[in-house]
């Protein structure tokens, strides 16, 4: 295992990394993964999702809708461990829409699997499901192998992607303020209420941002601003993004 470890780093694209991670994980006993980064503080945004092992019809519906409701990488983000997505802590609230789509991985042969989410340089946050296990179960000391991989690999992806990202144009201040607001999910009359100015204003910083970080969505100009180092997802920032999980009224989960 040393030496699969030696050989993540030592990958020199992020199509060799994937291989070479793949083959970490197939040495554990686990023959799939996905990979979703960055993560945001935007709830179901939109962000970079690579598939190994994993059916193709499962990567369809998840690129096509399922991307929403999937909440493994948030639930791992919040508990600051990796998870078992077939035996979640008790104290995890889900929707309906999540529970069904927990649900429905057992028909991909996907109902065994672990979550874990990664830690980069400049905030980077990044999410790797594994799973194909050749045992029924998963055991503690997998995980902790599990972890230690997908680590390693994520590392390694940061490293390799720096080159690509290029420079960061430069946003002003209230750019930047526009954006933080935009990453805890407020609205643009709502931003237009902090700043004191009038909505058409907030649309121009929109447009401005967008332009800027060559996006076209407020789910991209967080993942793109998180992934370039200018956008810090604070705690307070994923607390607010994550407000939505808390269960009250006819909307408390199984």
């Amino acid at each position: 295992m040393i030496e699969a470890l030696l050989a993540l780093s030592r990958a020199d694209t992020v199509l060799d990394l994937r291989k070479r991670s793949a083959n970490a994980f197939a040495d554990a006993g686990y023959h799939a993964a996905y990979y979703i980064a960055p993560l945001s503080a935007v709830r179901n945004g939109r962000s970079l999702l690579t598939n190994s092992g994993f059916p193709d019809e499962w990567e369809n519906e998840y690129r096509d809708k399922n991307y929403k409701v999937d909440p493994l990488p948030w639930v791992t983000l919040t508990a600051g461990h990796p998870v078992v997505w077939n035996d979640l802590p008790g104290t995890v609230r889900l929707s309906a829409e999540e529970v069904a789509y927990l649900n429905s991985l057992a028909a991909f042969g996907m109902g065994i699997g672990v979550g874990i989410a990664t830690y980069g340089p400049r905030a980077r946050i990044g999410f790797v499901g594994i799973g194909r296990p050749e045992r029924s179960e998963v055991a503690p000391s997998d995980v902790a192998l599990l972890r230690i991989i997908a680590q390693t690999s994520f590392l390694r992806y940061c490293d390799l992607i720096e080159d690509e990202i290029g420079n960061m144009p430069e946003l002003s201040p209230r750019e930047l303020d526009v954006l933080g607001r935009i990453s805890q999910g407020k609205t643009k009359v709502q931003i237009a209420s902090d700043l004191k100015v009038s909505k058409d204003t907030v649309d121009t910083y929109f447009r401005r941002i967008y332009a800027k970080l060559d996006v076209s969505d407020r789910g991209a100009a967080v993942a793109t601003a998180v992934a370039r180092g200018v956008l810090v997802p604070t705690d307070t920032r994923l607390s607010t993004a994550m407000m939505g999980r808390q269960p009250t009224g006819q909307d408390k989960k199984a």
